[in-house]
């Protein structure tokens, strides 16, 4: 019996939650994949040459914590004196686009069951500032500069919380 309980307990031990558990959010390892694969498309969708206006709206579910409550009461499009939502969400991840060829996971870590950390690098293409440029997004004279902003492929690292509706992005560095 005695044996059975000391069993039993190194068994807990083993399979106690690591504070910094890694997983890997391409295969579903954690429910944050849904908060940084929904809020990437929807940063494509509502700030590309072609804005969604519908899904800037949309996409701010997605943002948590202060960057939540920077776009919480700002209208698509903007108003006078205020700057868009999709310009906001370019402003909270540090480029003057989203990326037109998506993203890659370069590390993600889950701490705890509150938290996780997932590091990504925006992907552009070639034509990516000339088709902000062509819908009047980037301004020509600021071509080169957005240009040379993006092409490196920056990095960035998303830190998530639990939020009311499920994961959210709650900071951004890089």
């Amino acid at each position: 019996m005695l044996a059975g309980f000391a069993m039993a307990l190194a068994v807990v031990a083993a399979c106690g939650s690591d504070k910094d558990e890694t997983f890997d959010i391409n295969k579903g390892g954690s429910d944050a994949d849904v908060a940084v694969n929904g809020f990437m498309d929807g940063w494509a969708q509502a700030s590309g040459p072609t804005p969604d206006q519908f899904e800037a709206g949309q996409t701010r579910r997605f943002l948590g914590g202060d960057l939540g409550a920077m776009v919480a009461n700002i209208r698509t499009g903007g108003t006078a004196g205020q700057k868009p939502v999709e310009q906001v969400f370019n402003d909270i991840m540090k480029t003057p686009l989203p990326p037109d060829l998506g993203y890659d996971v370069i590390e993600s870590a889950k701490q705890g069951d509150a938290g996780a950390v997932v590091k990504i690098k925006l992907k552009y293409s070639v034509e990516s500032v000339n088709n902000m440029v062509k819908a009047g997004k980037i301004q020509p004279e600021d071509a080169a500069k957005a240009f040379d902003e993006v092409k490196v492929g920056p990095v960035r690292t998303l830190t998530l919380a639990r939020g009311e509706g499920g994961w959210q992005i709650t900071k951004v560095e890089g």
